[in-house]
C-alpha cells in the first residue's frame, strides 16, 4: 500500500510526532532542530519552527482544547506556543534532556518528564509542580483520563527505568 501524502522538509531524522486532537493538523520534529506544522489532508506545510532550538526535538504536543502546542528539545528546554498565531508564549528549563510531554484533560496545565524530574507547567507560565521522586531520567509522562476515579484532582502517570508511578499531578 503506497502512502496517501508523504510530507517533506526536514533535513535530518524525525525524532518526533503529534497528532492534533482534530486530526487536522500535525507536527513533527527532528535532529535538525525544526518543528514543521502540517496540514494531515494535504501534506502542506503551515508553519516551520527552527529559530529558537539549541538541540534536537525530542517531544511533542496539542493540547486537547488544540490552543497549544507544546515542544521539547534536547536542549533542555520546553517551548509552549499559541497554536493558531504560532506565537510563543512561555518556555522553561529542565536540567537535561526533554523526553516526552503532555498537555492535561482540561489544557491548563503541561506536563514534562526529563532526565530530572516531572515538572507541571500552568499556562500562565508559572512552575506548578515539581515531582523528584523518580530515580534517574523519567522517559515518559502522562495525564490519567478523569474518568478513571482515582481520587480528587488530576493524576499523572510517569516512568523512569523499570519502574511506572501514579501520582496526584494537582
Amino acid at each position: 500500500m503506497s502512502p496517501m501524502v508523504t510530507y517533506e522538509g526536514h533535513k535530518d531524522h524525525i525524532t518526533s510526532l503529534a497528532i492534533a486532537p482534530d486530526g487536522k493538523t500535525a507536527l513533527s520534529g527532528s535532529v535538525d532542530k525544526t518543528v514543521h506544522l502540517w496540514n494531515v489532508e494535504t501534506g502542506k506545510r503551515i508553519a516551520i519552527f527552527d529559530e529558537d532550538f539549541g538541540g534536537p526535538i525530542s517531544a511533542l504536543a496539542f493540547s486537547l482544547d488544540r490552543h497549544f502546542i507544546g515542544i521539547g528539545s534536547e536542549d533542555q528546554r520546553v517551548q509552549v506556543r499559541d497554536a493558531m498565531e504560532h506565537n510563543v508564549l512561555f518556555t522553561y528549563q529542565h536540567n537535561g534532556a526533554v523526553n516526552d510531554l503532555d498537555f492535561s484533560y482540561d489544557s491548563q496545565f503541561i506536563a514534562s518528564a526529563g532526565d530530572d524530574a516531572v515538572l507541571i507547567y500552568g499556562m500562565d507560565g508559572n512552575l506548578r509542580y515539581p515531582y523528584t521522586k523518580h530515580n534517574g531520567s523519567v522517559s515518559t509522562v502522562k495525564w490519567i483520563p478523569p474518568k478513571a476515579h482515582l481520587g480528587p484532582g488530576q493524576w499523572v502517570i510517569s516512568s523512569s527505568g523499570h519502574e511506572v508511578k501514579v501520582w496526584r499531578g494537582r
